[in-house]
């Protein structure tokens, strides 16, 4: 009897450990959350390469199939890439082209001008946020996303000069005359007057 005791004591104390033990861990496991799919996917294909490691078949398998998940990966971002650069172009307006004829007036205006008879400019200062002049190094094929942005821009400089606003050119933020080609300059121009077409 009172070896049969022991045992069931035996037995009691060594089922409330283990309890103990399973609650610990538990809790260990809503403290720190549970691992990311991509930690576990992981730590699998590990497991599988150790796992065939002596076999120089299933090794070839595993890099093979290893290359295949990527490339797949790549693929799906590019196509995703495309889908929301799709979605950007949809959901902006159409732009008014500018006229062959205006393309024309820009650049017989840009190459017309003799670099010798130019001044250099000193530093201008710094861009303000408020008033009618913007700073513009360049401004060469511009994106939806961001000819959006110049738009709006240039709608609000032309609201704080009254229907009027100055680009300064070749010029950075900070004011200094940093100066473009003429390729360039007959670029940012063309963007200027497109913008200004569609402002109205």
């Amino acid at each position: 009897m009172d070896e049969s005791k022991i045992n069931n004591n035996d037995k009691n104390t060594n089922d409330q450990n283990g309890n103990k033990d399973r609650n610990v861990h538990n809790n260990r496991q809503n403290i720190l959350g549970k691992p990311r799919k991509s930690t576990l996917k992981a730590k699998r294909l590990r497991a599988r390469m150790a796992n065939h490691a002596h076999g120089s078949k299933s090794k070839e398998h595993y890099l093979d199939h290893l290359r295949k998940t990527r490339s797949h990966n790549h693929n799906f971002k590019k196509m995703t890439h495309k889908i929301k650069q799709m979605a950007r172009n949809v959901n902006c307006p159409a732009l008014t082209p500018l006229s062959f004829e205006e393309k024309k007036v820009i650049i017989s205006t840009v190459k017309s001008k003799n670099d010798s008879n130019m001044e250099q400019s000193g530093n201008l200062g710094k861009e303000f946020d408020d008033g009618n002049t913007e700073f513009k190094w360049k401004l060469i094929s511009p994106g939806p996303d961001r000819l959006q942005h110049l738009i709006t821009q240039m709608t609000y400089r032309l609201g704080e000069g009254r229907g009027e606003c100055i680009y300064q050119i070749g010029i950075e933020d900070c004011g200094h005359p940093r100066g473009l080609n003429d390729d360039e300059l007959i670029e940012s121009i063309s963007t200027i007057f497109l913008l200004a077409k569609q402002c109205g």
